[in-house]
């Protein structure tokens, strides 16, 4: 489900029902299938994420998707022990249906005008439906099947050309924040000199 409108404009009504299908119903299935892999031992859980579940942007999806995102690393770690891998698939923009279906709101629940000269997302939806997006969901899957079928699967896939470009430049606004405050941060241990607060 998709949804980019502003947070300070969206109802949590309206987010919970983004959660509800992006991240709750994904967590339905994968809990559905767990026993089943465990107990043999083996099998791969592929989660649909987004190269948004990497990136800022409208609160609604990109938050569900970074979701998505963290959930799949830690399910990947807790299933390890039982030879069970989890992928989290990380497409950018590709020519599907996604947008033609009314899945989209542009639309805020409560209209703040201090938001209006930043809003872009009716124009990007509406681009959307031209189907121009330049990755192709027929090569996606075939990716997605070659993951399956390597004994080393990635536990982050981004595909399609846009999305690889999105995850590096996250990794790289994190590096850059990490080694920013790396000294600050490591005079935070104890060494028993604290005032009291």
């Amino acid at each position: 489900m998709g949804g980019v409108t502003c947070f300070e404009e969206t109802s949590e009504e309206s987010l919970r029902q983004m959660f509800e299908v992006n991240v709750f119903g994904l967590m339905r299935v994968t809990r559905a299938v767990l026993p089943v892999m465990r107990r043999q031992r083996s099998g791969h859980i592929f989660n649909i994420a987004s190269g948004a579940g990497y990136s800022a942007g409208p609160v609604p999806y990109h938050t569900s998707k970074f979701a998505v995102t963290g959930f799949s690393t830690a399910l990947a770690f807790e299933v390890a022990p039982f030879g069970i891998h989890v992928t989290n698939v990380a497409p950018g923009l590709f020519r599907t249906g996604f947008y033609d279906k009314g899945k989209w709101r542009t639309e805020p629940d409560l209209h703040i005008p201090d938001y209006d000269p930043f809003r872009w997302q009716t124009e990007f939806v509406r681009e959307a439906r031209c189907h121009q997006q330049p990755g192709d969901p027929v090569k996606l899957a075939r990716l997605i099947v070659e993951a399956a079928g390597v004994s080393q699967p990635p536990l982050h896939l981004p595909a399609g050309e846009d999305a690889p470009a999105v995850l590096d430049s996250w990794c790289a606004s994190i590096q850059a924040d990490t080694d920013a405050w790396r000294s600050r941060a490591a005079e935070t241990s104890f060494d028993g000199k604290s005032d009291a607060f």
